[in-house]
């Protein structure tokens, strides 16, 4: 039997990601305009149009995903998905696997078990810059699965940041505008209200630092290029007024963009290494 051949790198790239998309037609191509761009900013101005990060990538049907979540046989059937869908990459000759996926994070585990090649989890860059900004405690947006189960909370937990959720009712809420409206590309300014209620809440019960645990949260409550989001933004007054009400946003999709594009150019490993500094 032939050896398989390994694709190859390109010369400009030192690891070759995995993308697991799918989940939301809007969050998958949001996610790789992002990594394409955070990519060529490694390189002179003057080549960048000419760069084009090298990946492989397997989509999974949103709709079926809804369905399968509605049961405990249907969570198994996504695992399993994800597993082959995961192996399919590496089959493809990727050397690390992204899923573009908060929830489907709850199988990170039996994932990485199954794939051969390491998985990044989407909240390592999050919990990065949450503990270089000093922040100790932050509020968490997201599914229903995410803001209720333990598979992001404990990870953050056991690196010392406190997580605050919201209320129940939020809760719902949040959840109910991600499937609806969010995941179908749909921007309502009262939903953005009912976002920014839950975001209010959770500050004054001690958040420092809002994370967007879900991929399309960044759609509707957009951060500043300063990294805040800012609840109460007054038209003509500036961003530092005391009257914007205003709060440190995490967005995983833009940061977990960020560290695909710089473990793909540094190599995985030195992007492991990177995080230990």
């Amino acid at each position: 039997m032939s050896k398989k051949l390994r694709t190859p790198v390109p010369a400009y790239q030192k690891s070759i990601p995995g993308i697991m998309g799918g989940m939301s037609l809007e969050s998958s191509n949001h996610f790789e305009a992002d990594i394409q761009s955070f990519y060529r900013q490694y390189f002179p101005y003057s080549t960048r149009d000419k760069i084009k990060l090298d990946y492989k990538s397997e989509n999974l049907d949103m709709k079926k995903i809804e369905e399968q979540q509605k049961t405990a046989a249907g969570m198994n059937e996504w695992c399993n998905d994800m597993i082959a869908a995961a192996l399919r990459l590496r089959g493809k000759g990727a050397d690390f696997i992204a899923v573009i996926s908060n929830t489907a994070h709850k199988f990170a585990n039996e994932i990485q078990a199954a794939a051969g090649i390491p998985l990044m989890h989407i909240a390592t860059p999050a919990i990065s810059a949450i503990k270089a900004d000093k922040i100790d405690a932050i509020g968490l947006i997201g599914t229903r699965y995410t803001m209720t189960e333990r598979y992001l909370i404990d990870l953050f937990e056991n690196s010392g940041i406190k997580v605050i959720v919201p209320n129940a009712e939020d809760i719902e809420y949040i959840h109910d505008i991600t499937f609806s409206e969010l995941i179908n590309g749909i921007i309502e300014p009262e939903s953005r209200k009912i976002f920014e209620i839950a975001m209010k809440d959770m500050q004054s019960r001690g958040a420092q630092g809002i994370v967007y645990g879900c991929t399309e949260d960044g759609l509707l409550v957009p951060a500043e290029p300063d990294g805040y989001y800012y609840m109460d933004k007054k038209p003509g007054v500036p961003l530092d007024d005391d009257d914007n009400k205003s709060i440190r946003a995490y967005d995983t999709t833009d940061l977990f963009a960020r560290a695909v594009a710089m473990a793909a150019y540094y190599g995985y490993d030195a992007w492991q290494k990177s995080l230990q500094k």
